[in-house]
C-alpha cells in the first residue's frame, strides 16, 4: 500500500505513468529506471509536455525549478530568475491555464493568497527531487 501511494504521488496519479512502473519488481527499480536512467520515460517527459505547449521551454523549466524549491511569490521568482515580473507573471499563468500551476486561495477569506504552487503532482514530484540532477543523469 505504502509503494502504491508513493507511486501515485510521483505521478500524479496518471495511470500511463503509473503503467511505466508495472513492468519493474519493487518501486525503487522502477524509480531508478524511469526518471533517474538516461532515457527514462518520466525523465524526458516535462521537457516534452512543455515543449508542446510553449517556445522557451527554459523559462518555464526555470520558474517551475524555482517553484519547486520554495519560491512561490512573483517578485521572489523574478529576481531569482532575473526575469522580468510582467514575463514572470505570464508564463505562471499560462502554466495555471494547462493546469500544472495554481495562484493560492486563501481558506474562507482568511489568509494570504500571495503566491503560486505547483499542483500538478508529477511536475511537483519531478521539479523538487529529479531535474536538479538531470545533466548528471543525461
Amino acid at each position: 500500500c505504502d509503494d502504491i501511494a508513493r507511486a501515485h504521488a510521483m505521478t500524479g496519479g496518471i495511470p500511463y505513468y503509473l503503467s511505466f512502473f508495472s513492468q519493474w519488481k519493487c518501486l525503487d527499480d522502477a524509480v531508478m529506471n524511469e526518471f533517474f536512467s538516461p532515457g527514462g520515460r518520466l525523465l524526458v517527459e516535462p521537457r516534452l509536455l512543455l515543449s508542446m505547449s510553449f517556445r522557451n521551454v527554459d523559462l518555464y523549466e526555470g520558474i517551475l525549478d524555482l517553484m519547486a524549491h520554495g519560491c512561490n511569490e512573483v517578485s521572489v521568482i523574478a529576481s531569482k530568475s532575473g526575469k522580468d515580473k510582467a514575463v514572470v507573471s505570464q508564463a505562471l499563468a499560462k502554466l495555471g491555464q494547462i493546469g500544472i500551476a495554481a495562484k493560492r486561495k486563501a481558506i474562507g477569506g482568511v489568509g494570504l493568497e500571495r503566491g503560486w504552487d505547483i499542483i500538478d503532482g508529477y511536475f511537483r514530484f519531478f521539479y523538487r527531487f529529479v531535474f536538479p540532477y538531470v545533466p548528471a543523469i543525461e
